[in-house]
């Protein structure tokens, strides 16, 4: 191995108490001995690629020491590169679940390996904040620090892998540690490659920036129990262009059908629990996940999940929501959503989960949604409910809390059927505590 990226291994032994490791073969810090690329025994070659105090002896063997976690390969070519060829390069370090303690802040070596594709400390008690460095790294595909102790700032730098270099992120995952300030609008510059952008369970602030919307392979936007602020971009959809043929799913599109950006490939869009997050539910929401580049209409539509609740969104729900058929959970709860349940929602057919509780909607659930024979899970404000009120013969509902009405259809409709006795009047009500306290 290049003896700089040998140095920056060793430099994060020594930082993060590499004798506690749970799994640390052949991890050293001793200079001397041992090299983390060498996986198999070999001979020892006439030209003294190892170290230079090496003696040459016939039939001799080099002992393999490959040091644990760490992925290795040679791009040099013997014969081309000669004795220049100074062996390999780190491409991965897999370190998950490891025991690693200690602070990340001090850890410049990182930027030596330039040829990472794989690096994923997640799952252990890292803390300091993340190196600039990293934004060194040219060919990285993945890099995870998720359920550590990191904190600080998310450096601007950290977007910017790859900027030199010709790999694709891919995945990056930050999620659960204590990270603060804003996302980097640098995000942007991943927008033909990145798939998975998890920072949830954090402390950041500050509003989203527009650039994420051009993430358009995107797959799983988690950025759920922050303090994010702000609205939600319109850009997470952008609209196609009208005027054109019927694509299949009820929109009208020109051609060329898929205009730039947008978040086309999404399934998962998670950004509740963010108190602060507040404006309307834009009606582009409805384009988010649709990738009009398929040739079949019924998979252009690929978000799953879409997750809102505990923030401060207001205006009404909008009926455009019901153009996303692919959804099986939609949580609007604990915002100031009012107006009425859109009776669009029935059309969401694979929908397993509906959560509007705590908003202050008006009027009745839609007959539409006996529509969702799928669903498992069904909150609904109570006053919402007029066959539950009717049920409870025209009372006034307990709020005893969010809970879960198990609804089908044939449950909905019973209660919607069913007849009420006479219900108690108000001095029959309130006759037991008067004749207690003589007067009321």
């Amino acid at each position: 191995m290049r003896p700089t990226e040998r140095e920056a291994l060793v430099a994060l032994y020594a930082a993060t108490d590499g004798g506690s490791w749970l799994r640390k073969e052949h991890w050293t810090t001793n200079n001397a001995i041992g090299d983390p690329c060498r996986a198999f025994s070999k001979r020892l070659q006439y030209r003294f690629n190892d170290y230079a105090t090496t003696p040459f002896v016939p039939g001799a063997r080099i002992e393999a020491t490959p040091w644990h976690g760490v992925g290795c390969i040679d791009p040099c070519d013997d014969y081309l590169d000669g004795p220049g060829c100074t062996a390999g390069r780190v491409t991965g370090l897999a370190l998950r679940n490891n025991n690693l303690r200690g602070s990340l802040t001090g850890w410049h070596g990182v930027g030596q390996m330039t040829n990472l594709t794989h690096l994923d400390v997640s799952h252990n008690l890292l803390s300091g904040v993340l190196p600039t460095q990293l934004g060194r790294i040219n060919h990285v595909e993945l890099l995870s620090f998720r359920a550590n102790q990191i904190s600080g700032l998310l450096p601007p730098e950290m977007a910017r892998v790859n900027s030199n270099g010709v790999g694709s992120l891919r995945e990056l995952s930050i999620n659960l540690n204590r990270i603060s300030g804003m996302l980097p609008s640098e995000l942007g510059l991943h927008a033909a490659s990145l798939q998975l952008l998890d920072v949830k369970v954090n402390r950041l602030s500050g509003t989203i920036p527009q650039q994420v919307g051009q993430l358009q392979r995107l797959e799983a936007l988690q950025l759920q129990n922050n303090s994010l602020s702000g609205t939600i971009p319109v850009d997470f959809g952008l609209v196609p262009a009208t005027g054109g043929g019927d694509g299949g799913d009820g929109l009208m599109y020109d051609a060329p059908p898929a205009p730039p950006g947008g978040l086309q490939h999404l399934r998962y869009l998670e950004l509740h629990n963010n108190a602060r997050l507040s404006g309307t539910l834009p009606p582009s929401l409805q384009y988010v996940g649709l990738n009009l580049g398929l040739a079949v209409p019924e998979m252009r539509h690929s978000l799953r999940h879409l997750h809102l609740g505990s923030a401060r969104l207001s205006g009404t729900i909008p009926t455009e929501l019901g153009r996303l058929t692919e959804l099986t959970s939609l949580k609007l709860d604990a915002n100031r959503l009012s107006g009425t349940i859109p009776s669009e929602l029935g059309l969401l057919r694979k929908l397993e989960t509906l959560d509007l509780y705590d908003n202050p909607l008006q009027g009745d659930v839609p007959s539409e949604l006996a529509r969702l024979i799928n669903i498992r899970l069904f909150y609904i404000p109570n006053q919402n409910l007029r066959p539950l009120r009717m049920h409870y013969c025209g009372q006034r509902l307990p709020n005893v809390g969010k809970y879960n009405y198990r609804i089908v259809r044939e449950e909905f409709m019973r209660m919607a059927t069913s007849i009420c006795p006479e219900p108690l009047d108000t001095l029959g009500t309130f006759g037991t505590l008067a004749e207690l306290s003589g007067d009321i």
